[in-house]
């Protein structure tokens, strides 16, 4: 059976480097689940996301972007959005593979950590921006495994970067060192706060801070 992957070609800035470097990544995943335990659609949203900054993800809140990156436009936190895709299924569910889009990316940087997040229930006709208790699920590791490199932007130009996400009960391109349940999208896109709600606990947090300091006099 042919081996089902994500080819992406993309193009970014590296603040390592004066020039433009070109790397492409290739990216296979299995089992990628519903929550539920089952093979995600074969129209379900694939993206590779990029932590510009602090050096890991952050929950994804209600309002987060799944559009491609740039300076306005996150998934969550610092986390920008590298390329999205659809699902595809070869041979049985839970396989990543789709169409690539190409961009530049400012502030991606060497050593940025890399993940892969799948919406079982989004497809890449879907409004960028996302709603409360839509669910995902999320996949990096630093280390090696699996055949994979590690899930970090390499600090090279490579034709051909492998990204792998293999599970215990994977079946085509799998078994893999990953529990089954780690391919579950057992997480779920959290309602921003209230407005209201957000000055109440920033008023009842100065008031607390105030009470301190009188105290500590």
């Amino acid at each position: 059976m042919l081996r089902p992957q994500l080819a992406i070609a993309i193009i970014s800035l590296f603040s390592a480097s004066v020039q433009a470097a070109t790397l492409s990544f290739n990216v296979d995943g299995d089992r990628l689940k519903t929550a539920g335990g089952n093979g995600v659609p074969t129209e379900s949203l694939i993206l590779l996301i990029a932590s510009l900054t602090n050096g890991s993800f952050s929950s994804i809140l209600e309002g987060g972007s799944t559009a491609l990156g740039s300076s306005g436009s996150f998934l969550a936190g610092d986390d920008i959005v590298l390329f999205r895709a659809s699902a595809s299924l070869t041979g049985s569910a839970g396989f990543a593979t789709g169409g690539i889009e190409q961009s530049l990316f400012p502030n991606w940087s060497l050593s940025d950590p890399l993940a892969l997040v799948w919406f079982p229930t989004l497809t890449l006709a879907s409004p960028f921006s996302l709603t409360a208790n839509t669910p995902y699920g999320i996949y990096t590791n630093s280390s090696a495994i699996d055949g994979s490199s590690p899930w970090i932007t390499p600090s090279a130009p490579a034709s051909a970067y492998a990204l792998a996400f293999y599970t215990t009960d994977g079946s085509d391109l799998g078994p893999g060192s990953n529990s089954p349940s780690s391919g579950n999208a057992n997480q779920i896109v959290t309602a921003a706060p209230e407005p209201t709600s957000a000055a109440l606990l920033m008023v009842g947090l100065l008031s607390f801070a105030s009470r301190r300091r009188r105290q500590a006099i």
